[in-house]
């Protein structure tokens, strides 16, 4: 039979409630679910920070729920808020600022690969045009 979940509780609050109701430690609990302690401490604070991945979180709630005869559907979903509120609490991912080096690196990338191109540009049809020319001075010698 599974107890009713108090809606305007936090999950974690929920879960430590129950657990002493049912004259359970945190340790008893930790033992027979296979938890560490510090992730049952975790939990009845709400301080998921501690899992690497909500699927965690998720996981240990319905199997501590189940344990505790309680409603996992109710928690999961009190869970999902809280996630959706933490989510929005995080600050927005840091933006690149632009450094005067950036843009001075940039710049001489360019210069460089100007005077390459125009190097190329030179060996190629610069010495053309001076062959051309010692060519035409020599057609025109007297006769």
């Amino acid at each position: 039979m599974q107890s009713v979940v108090n809606r305007n509780a936090a999950p974690g609050s929920v879960l430590r409630d129950a657990r002493i109701g049912k004259g359970l430690s945190q340790d008893t609990v930790a033992d027979d679910l296979n938890l560490l302690v510090s992730q049952v401490e975790a939990l009845e604070s709400n301080d998921y920070t501690r899992f690497n991945a909500e699927v965690f979180v998720r996981g240990f709630i319905t199997r501590y729920a189940l344990y505790l005869e309680l409603n996992e559907a109710l928690l999961l979903d009190d869970c999902e808020h809280l996630f959706r509120q933490a989510e929005k609490q995080k600050p927005p991912p840091p933006q690149r600022v632009r450094r005067a080096a950036d843009a001075h690196l940039r710049l001489v990338l360019i210069l460089l690969a100007t005077t390459v191109v125009w190097g190329i540009a030179v060996a190629i049809w610069g010495g053309e045009s001076e062959t051309a020319a010692a060519g035409a001075v020599h057609t025109e010698q007297p006769q």
